[in-house]
């Protein structure tokens, strides 16, 4: 996927909702938001869509990412599975 962003064969990703696509349990996880940043391509989300080339859609997505993240690690030191 990250492949086909860079090489120009898409310009975008779409995931059914934003916290399933990125839920890091590091701060250098959130890389991967430089692939979508750096080809200007969008991420699109059940009644959304984030554009990471701008200031705004890269602090969104970054801020969502580590809220996911930080929600799933808590559950997962909890025992409780969703």
């Amino acid at each position: 996927m990250m492949d086909d962003l860079r090489n120009g064969r898409a310009r975008g990703v779409v995931v059914a909702d934003f916290d399933r696509f990125l839920r890091p349990d590091r701060l250098g996880k959130i890389g991967i938001l430089d692939v979508f940043q750096d080809t200007d391509s969008i991420l699109y989300f059940q009644g959304g869509e984030i554009d990471l080339a701008t200031d705004s859609g890269f602090m969104n997505a970054a801020l969502q990412s580590l809220v996911a993240g930080t929600r799933d690690t808590h559950v997962q030191a909890e025992g409780a599975w969703c």
